[in-house]
């Protein structure tokens, strides 16, 4: 999408016929004038002066002048009587002599001009928003708020006149502001399927409007040649909302898959807690697109027995016959952002419960084994994929050889070009070590995370994840989602 193509795009299929457009104008207001003017003269009530809103005041129609929104109540006069509609304005159908192409159709509605005061629990004007500009909101604020017959039991508020103003004037100084809305409205009717408009209705593009136009306050963001990027920013608008109910529904389906897997870790080995910590970028918040990639970190219980190590760090492999080994080749030193940890009190615990045995051991001498927490791991998860509810659902033979466990999932009515859904699932030590004076954080002089962010990580502390097949890693995953 660029503003050559968006350009071309507005000549073809945007702008109205002007000669047809006035015709129509001028074939509809006299009738309109004379259904107010009996109604009127039926009824004091009513005002013969309507309040004249709609696309086409606000100069963003798109197509051919076939509707003209007016908002006071109409009687039967050079109407179709049986196209009265039944919703809360009184649609009328108007065919004229002059008009061969289609009928004309508009809308009449009961307002109240209430002048009614913005309330603080509205919301609005939003604290330090930069749009709309201070004159105008004072602007707005003075002519406040209606009420329309939009409801059977009770009046609704309406900010129409409100929207009217906000769109008056919004491209004084040359801006595509209105040009970009045009485009949106023109795509949603030649794109939207037949019959599901109104799940993506004027008003709401509107809206979308409104929302860019304060995400991007300034016309520096709203030049001519800035047009493909608005109307990129308003489709993700309109997108975002749909990708989020999209994922909630994969999360709904996902999520008691994994419980379900943890549960039988958990069932097989105690040293595996029930509860795993969600991360990644969906829980960070940070998903951009379809959810289809999620993090589980499955935690790993030490209790209080753990410490920096103070002596020579320990490395293992494994050798030919894939056992794991101490090696006698360790590395130089250990890598910034890496550690190795010795346990005291928790291992003879293990033995003493016999959970240390066999397959299920996890350690050599005082050290627990990153190799051997991995593999534990993973065969116990193969194990869960392998039980006939998850079988339905997982693919047991994609289980990865990284150091996660990385299991494929796919709803079973997803059509053949749906992606499946990746889940990794890692084991991870709670260790919550202290910051060390090398790690050089927080910096100094710098103005971010706050004081009490910073506060509420060194009281999480560091976590070890199994990423190294021969010590273990620094984990600051839960430091990133906390900030």
């Amino acid at each position: 999408m660029d503003n050559t193509m968006l350009n071309k795009f507005d000549e073809d299929n945007v702008k109205m016929t002007r000669d047809e457009t006035k015709q129509n104008v001028e074939c509809v207001i006299p009738i309109v004038n004379n259904i107010l003017q009996y109604l009127h003269e039926r009824d004091r009530q009513f005002k013969t002066q309507p309040l004249n809103d709609g696309s086409y005041y606000s100069r963003i129609k798109v197509s051919r002048e076939d509707g003209e929104a007016v908002n006071r109540s109409g009687i039967r006069q050079y109407v179709d009587v049986e196209k009265l509609s039944e919703s809360p304005a009184a649609t009328l159908t108007i065919k004229h002599p002059k008009i061969t192409t289609a009928a004309i159709s508009i809308d009449l509605s009961p307002l109240i001009e209430a002048h009614l005061q913005f309330k603080p629990e509205f919301g609005w004007p939003r604290i330090l928003a930069k749009w709309p500009s201070l004159i105008k909101t004072n602007e707005i604020e003075r002519e406040r708020i209606h009420q329309v017959a939009k409801d059977p039991f009770y009046w609704s508020m309406s900010f129409v006149t409100c929207e009217k103003k906000l769109l008056d004037g919004i491209d004084s100084d040359g801006t595509c502001r209105k040009k970009s809305h045009r485009i949106m409205k023109k795509l949603r009717e030649m794109w939207c399927p037949k019959g599901t408009k109104q799940e993506l209705t004027s008003y709401h593009l509107k809206n979308i409007l409104f929302w860019e136009c304060e995400n991007h306050p300034y016309d520096s963001e709203w030049t001519n040649d800035k047009l493909s990027v608005r109307v990129e920013s308003m489709c993700y608008l309109i997108v975002q909302p749909i990708k989020r109910d999209e994922t909630k529904e994969i999360l709904d389906f996902v999520k008691p898959i994994i419980d379900y897997i943890v549960q039988y870790v958990h069932e097989r080995d105690k040293r595996f807690k029930l509860r795993q910590l969600n991360v990644g970028s969906y829980y960070s918040r940070l998903k951009v697109s379809r959810a289809d990639e999620f993090d589980y970190s499955v935690v790993l219980d030490l209790g209080p027995h753990l410490a920096w190590t103070t002596g020579t760090p320990a490395y293992y492999k494994f050798d030919g016959n894939t056992e794991v080994v101490r090696t006698s080749s360790p590395l130089p030193s250990a890598p910034v952002g890496k550690c190795v940890n010795s346990f005291s009190g928790i291992i003879p615990e293990w033995n003493k419960k016999r959970l240390n045995e066999g397959s299920a051991c996890l350690t050599i001498g005082d050290h627990i084994i990153p190799l051997k927490v991995k593999k534990r791991f993973k065969a116990l998860v193969s194990e869960a994929v392998k039980r006939p509810f998850i079988r339905r659902y997982v693919d047991a033979k994609r289980l990865s050889e990284s150091p996660a466990v990385t299991l494929t999932i796919a709803k079973p009515n997803d059509a053949d070009d749906v992606e499946p859904i990746s889940v990794d699932l890692a084991p991870l030590i709670e260790a919550h070590l202290p910051f060390r004076s090398e790690f050089n954080w927080p910096r100094p002089g710098v103005g971010w995370p706050s004081s009490t962010q910073i506060k509420d990580i060194k009281d999480e502390g560091i976590h070890l994840v199994a990423k190294d097949p021969e010590y273990w890693s620094l984990s600051l995953s839960h430091v990133k989602k906390n900030c």
